[in-house]
């Protein structure tokens, strides 16, 4: 009987243990999990932290602009991050056909008004060519080229992502060709060899815009006023009819205009 006892009790015993170590493994194993579960969770927190940290510390932007077609403008813009609230823009490309001040410049152009005509005695007439944006007698459109600077302020201190003010500095070269004037059937006729004329213009701009960058795509409107200086050389024809003989050259002219300007542009983040 008491061997029997002494049995019992050792399986007691061992049963006790057993269950004790069945527990403490158990335990472990939950502490375990538990570790586990933390350390994949910390994973997704850091990733998803470097995440919204490689998007906010995004430096650059290439942009181009849709509406550029409307002045003849083509150009590739970049911009930099410089500082929290500060960035710069600049830009250059190709020119052509300036629709905008083709409309307007019935207006403000002056050239044919201009009295320094590269013949000397004004007796002999005045000039017969078109003006420089009425593209009659075989004028045409050539391209050209453009370059353009722009510091940003963004009000919120988020450079490049959010409203911004801008001051900015283009200069753009406009380029024609027009057949030279030639005296035929009593009258100038403009079928000679080609002539080529130009205009540059300089725009010192003050520009409102909003910027929004979204992942890796940007778009950006912006309104702008400010002053335009205009030089260009045209070319200008005359003829005697006393003696059927043609005066030509090239006749320079200058205007001061205000510019408004409205732009709309779309780019990719990096």
């Amino acid at each position: 009987m008491l061997q029997k006892r002494l049995l019992f009790m050792k399986l007691v015993t061992r049963i006790l243990l057993l269950a004790i170590g069945l527990i403490t493994l158990v335990g472990a194993n939950a502490q375990k999990s538990d570790s586990t579960t933390t350390i994949i969770f910390s994973k997704v927190t850091s990733s998803t932290v470097h995440a919204a940290k490689k998007h906010k510390v995004a430096n650059n932007i290439i942009k181009v602009s849709p509406t550029g077609i409307a002045v003849g403008q083509f150009p590739i813009n970049y911009e930099r991050r410089i500082t929290e609230n500060l960035s710069i823009q600049i830009g250059a490309g190709l020119t052509d056909q300036n629709y905008i001040r083709m409309t307007f410049s019935e207006v403000n152009d002056k050239s044919q008004d201009n009295k320094d005509y590269p013949w000397s005695d004004v007796s002999r007439g005045y000039d017969k060519a078109p003006k420089i944006y009425e593209f009659e007698n075989g004028r045409k459109a050539v391209m050209g080229t453009m370059f353009t600077i722009q510091p940003k302020i963004y009000i919120e201190d988020d450079a490049l992502d959010g409203r911004y003010i801008g001051f900015s500095f283009t200069q753009s070269t406009y380029k024609f060709t027009i057949p030279k004037g030639v005296y035929a059937g009593g009258d100038v006729k403009f079928t000679g060899a080609e002539q080529s004329e130009s205009e540059k213009v300089n725009d010192f701009m003050l520009h409102f815009g909003n910027q929004s960058v979204n992942g890796h795509f940007v778009w950006e409107y912006s309104t702008a006023i400010g002053l335009r200086k205009v030089s260009g050389n045209k070319y200008g024809v005359s003829n005697e009819t006393s003696n059927n003989k043609v005066y030509d050259g090239f006749i320079p002219y200058n205007q001061t205009l205000l510019n408004y300007e409205l732009a709309i542009r779309v780019g990719y983040v990096f």
